[in-house]
């Protein structure tokens, strides 16, 4: 990436021309490649692109206040974490962003790294870091008093991450704890940028074009490799053999395991397209044979082994808000991107501020069509043939693989409905600025719940499945849904006969089970002989016992029943009968 918002990509042996992928959006700042058909950029004006191997979607914004988003990290096309210079993060699930959450109240994130789903570490300007469990983030950690902040982090596992910060300093994170910052560079003019394949290999670059090398006990000493071209940005190494860095004056250069190439301008700047010459900013390379690079004024670039594309201005602008006056319901008109949602790499949908929508079929977009006459906000599609699109007033659309239906009112006091997420075309969750959720069946909506006292707005929601959604609101607070699991209940008798009299010695036992990996459910057993009740149960592990009382039953046959009432997280279940005989 450079300054100017192009993009270049790397194929193993060369690197494409600039490709303009967000020329509006204040400059490209960072890229994140899990694979070579999937990335991630982000620019300065909060909004996020993605690639699908051939060609950059258009710029989305996730972050509402406009922040400079600083980094982003995407392990796996269905995890990507975004860091804004404003102490806040946002999560992709693989279709759709959560809210801004605020996690560093110091502020001034600067750089996050996501080895996994499960596992993410930050840092930020002050000299402090924070990490991510796959739930929650830790309340931030100063780690470096330095007076410049920490400036880049990389994580190739859980149990190591390398980070560096503007001064020359290096620290190392061992699962547990963060070791002391050591100085490696002392001349450089502050560390840019460093990339660990290995808990054993790790490149760092800095603002004077030289870069440092780890083999996990110690640094080498900085080699010039880049002296005369404003400073490395940003360098990216998917192994110890392979790595690229890019530098303020648009050029790449790649390492073979054992030393540099010459820097190879590969981004001009553009002037003809811009008055302010860019830079570039980020580059990600997940193999050794593809990598992309995004700038400062945003275009991108992507190499294929071979060379380097040409630059593909995918953004033409906005309309003025005025000309929308003198535009029919219908018409296709270029409007701010909110949201877009990938069933697979042949079918994207997104959605924009004047209610159009834009499907991508494997190569390319189609022309925006209006579907509705209000903003949409968010789009969520499980499937190529089935989507859901959500509007500022409360609306709902369904799309069945050729046509959009038409907006359905679902939240007409809600403030607008900001998110949805649909993990099947059975199961989806909507949002809204009140603090209320909906939730859909495959055929009709929900009433609004309220599940936000804060009544912050909730912003995003991501649902993995039907059992599980996360989401966040405008506050900083989270909250997850998990509808109640299947359980199972099963009754058994000591004896199958008794005396009368004698009940007592009768020992009935339940055990009520989860029908999935969930805990172990709690809660009260109630059992009966027809509508003779018995006893009454607590659970304690998921198990339970009791003795029958003397005379409680006549003389007779009778069929026993256990019924479990269910709890928050399980459903309730009646086991099968057991016969009991009271002789006399």
């Amino acid at each position: 990436m450079d300054g100017k918002g192009n993009a270049l990509t790397y194929k193993g042996s060369s690197w494409s021309s600039p490709d303009s992928i967000d020329p509006k959006g204040d400059g490209l700042r960072s890229v994140s490649c899990p694979s070579a058909s999937f990335c991630v950029a982000m620019d300065q004006s909060g909004n996020v692109l993605t690639y699908n191997g051939s060609s950059w979607s258009k710029p989305v914004s996730i972050d509402a206040g406009g922040n400079d988003l600083d980094s982003v990290s995407c392990p796996t096309v269905n995890f990507c974490a975004a860091v804004d210079f404003d102490g806040n993060v946002m999560t992709y699930n693989g279709s759709s962003w959560s809210s801004p959450a605020s996690i560093d109240a110091k502020k001034y994130l600067t750089s996050v790294s996501c080895p996994r789903a499960s596992f993410c570490a930050a840092v930020d300007f002050r000299g402090y870091v924070l990490t991510y469990d796959g739930s929650s983030w830790s309340s931030p950690d100063e780690i470096d008093s330095s007076p410049n902040g920490l400036s880049s982090v990389s994580c190739p596992r859980a149990s190591f991450c390398a980070a560096v910060d503007n001064v020359g300093n290096a620290i190392t994170y061992n699962g547990s704890s963060w070791s002391s910052p050591a100085r490696i560079d002392s001349g450089g003019n502050g560390l840019t940028s460093v990339s660990c394949p290995t808990a054993s290999f790790c490149v760092a670059v800095d603002h004077s074009g030289n870069a440092l090398t780890y083999n996990g006990a110690s640094w080498s000493s900085p080699d010039s490799i880049d002296p005369n071209d404003g400073g490395l940005q940003s360098v990216s190494c998917p192994t110890a053999s392979f790595c690229a860095a890019v530098d303020y004056n648009g050029n790449a250069l790649t390492y073979n395991g054992s030393s540099w190439s010459s820097p190879d301008q590969i981004d001009p700047g553009l002037a003809d397209l811009d008055e302010i010459d860019g830079w570039l900013s980020s580059v990600s390379c997940p193999t050794a044979s593809f990598c992309t690079a995004v700038d400062s004024v945003g275009y991108g670039f992507t190499y294929d082994g071979k060379s380097w594309s040409s630059p593909d201005e995918v953004d033409s602008g906005v309309i003025e808000a005025n000309d929308m006056n003198t535009l029919a319901y219908g018409t296709a008109v270029p409007g701010q991107l909110q949201a877009v949602s990938c069933a697979s790499g042949n079918f994207c949908a997104a959605v924009d501020t004047y209610g159009d929508v834009m499907t991508y079929n494997g190569a390319l977009w189609s022309s925006p069509a209006g579907i509705d006459q209000n903003g949409l906000n968010s789009v969520s599609c499980p499937t190529a043939s089935f989507c859901v699109a959500l509007d500022g007033s409360g609306r709902a659309l369904t799309y069945n693989g050729s046509s959009w239906s038409k907006p359905i009112s679902v939240d007409p006091k809600g403030g607008g409905l900001g998110s949805v997420s649909c993990p099947s075309a059975s199961f989806c969750v909507a949002l809204d600025g009140s603090g209320k959720a909906l939730t859909y069946n495959g055929s009709s909506w929900s009433k609004p719940v309220s599940v936000d006292a804060n009544k912050g707005g909730l912003g995003l929601v991501s649902c993995p499945s039907a059992r599980f959604c996360a989401a966040l609101d405008g506050n900083g607070y989270a909250f997850t849904y998990s509808p109640p699991a299947a359980s199972k209940t099963i009754l058994k008798l000591s004896v199958a006969k008794v005396a009368y009299g004698h009940e007592q010695v009768e020992h009935l036992s339940v055990t009520v089970s989860p029908q999935d990996s969930r805990t172990t459910p709690t809660g009260k057993v109630t059992i009966k002989a027809s509508t003779t009740m018995l006893s009454v149960i607590k659970l304690k592990a998921g198990k339970g016992s009791c003795s029958l009382s003397a005379r409680r039953l006549k003389a007779g046959t009778y069929s026993l029943v256990a019924t479990y009432g269910g709890s928050a997280n399980f459903k309730g279940s009646t086991s099968a009968k057991e016969t009991l005989i009271v002789a006399k």
